[in-house]
């Protein structure tokens, strides 16, 4: 595949170890996206991509393993025919499967598609799917036979008059599987933003899937038949130091642990609620780190942060979770932007 000017170099900085952890604890990355990316964690990978990619023949996805190594890259847009614009809404990788990417193509006659996406580890595109925009893909994740899940992009029942299943499953050739639940019983949709409470989350469990409103700080968790089995309100941080509604702290990231706890990525502008990892008390969240950077992830028994040095330059950070915790499963799958 052809790259101009794609510049992406990886340095390994001095780390430390935590104990028991054979992972690297800072590792620097010098990133060659076209525009500034966002961040999350996928299946035990970092992956960076471009929310929007308007030059071609640059990489918009570039995806890391523990150790900072690079092992895929990919040019979104250089690759649909067509296509003048891409707008990835959230990607996915797990090992052996391939990496799959929700999108939305805008055609050099203005026209938009819904598509969902597959590239090989090596970057090349292998499938393409057009879906309806009832369909249209907010998050993603990818489940141990390869199978696609994904939420919905719904902004709810005053602002959106779509119908149909919240969730959305294909299997690995982009075949629809089955939908579950009525996203008319989630009125409060999945609108996204500083004022509705930050970011919403989406992941797997073992046998199941849980998904995040920030509109109703509530995480729900639903079984693989779409079955309903909790759902829980937590209450973001807020701050004793600054109580007017401009710039209250939000989650960027949120994850269910398996323990039922809520794990969230807190950012806050406030010095009496420190940006950093929270972790659910109860009905609400309680600071679990000793770092003050924005967390992107959980990767086993870490929490995963973002340093971020200028538009290139940025350094991946670990701390143990606090003990006494259960390992983790690696579908946590929420996104982080810079910028």
């Amino acid at each position: 595949m052809a790259r101009c000017g794609s510049l992406l170099l990886i340095l390994v900085a001095p780390v430390l170890l935590p104990a028991g952890s054979a992972v690297p604890a800072a590792v620097s990355l010098l990133l060659g996206l076209a525009e500034p990316g966002w961040f999350k964690v996928s299946h035990g990978y970092v992956v960076a991509f471009n929310r929007t990619q308007k030059i071609p023949s640059r990489d918009s996805i570039e995806v890391f393993d523990r150790e900072g190594r690079r092992v895929a890259r990919v040019d979104v847009l250089g690759q649909l025919p067509g296509a003048a614009e891409v707008t990835l809404d959230d990607v996915s990788v797990r090992e052996t499967r391939p990496i799959v990417a929700g999108a939305t193509i805008r055609k050099a006659d203005g026209g938009l598609e819904d598509m969902l996406l597959y590239f090989t580890w090596e970057g090349l595109l292998d499938r393409s799917v057009s879906i309806p925009p009832e369909e249209e893909i907010n998050n993603i994740d990818l489940d141990e036979n390869g199978n696609v899940w994904t939420l919905t992009d719904y902004s709810g029942r005053r602002d959106d008059d779509t119908a149909g299943p919240l969730i959305f499953v294909y299997d690995h050739t982009g075949q629809l599987m089955k939908g579950l639940l009525r996203r008319t019983d989630y009125p409060a949709g999945f609108k996204e933003g500083p004022q509705t409470g930050g970011l919403v989350g989406f992941g797997l469990t073992q046998d199941g899937f849980w998904f995040w409103q920030p509109a109703r700080r509530r995480m729900t968790v639903v079984s693989r038949d779409g079955h309903v089995l909790s759902q829980k309100a937590v209450t973001l941080p807020r701050s004793q130091v600054h109580k007017s509604q401009s710039h209250p702290p939000e989650a960027d990231f949120v994850a269910l642990l398996p323990s039922g706890q809520v794990a969230a990525g807190i950012v806050s502008p406030w010095p009496d609620v420190p940006t950093g990892a929270y972790l659910s008390r109860g009905k609400h969240f309680v600071r679990s780190s000793s770092q003050k950077l924005r967390l992107i992830g959980i990767d086993g028994l870490d929490f995963v942060f973002l340093k971020q040095f200028d538009a290139i330059q940025f350094e991946i950070v670990r701390e143990p979770l606090p003990a006494p915790v259960v390992v983790l499963p690696a579908a946590m799958n929420s996104i982080v932007a810079t910028n």
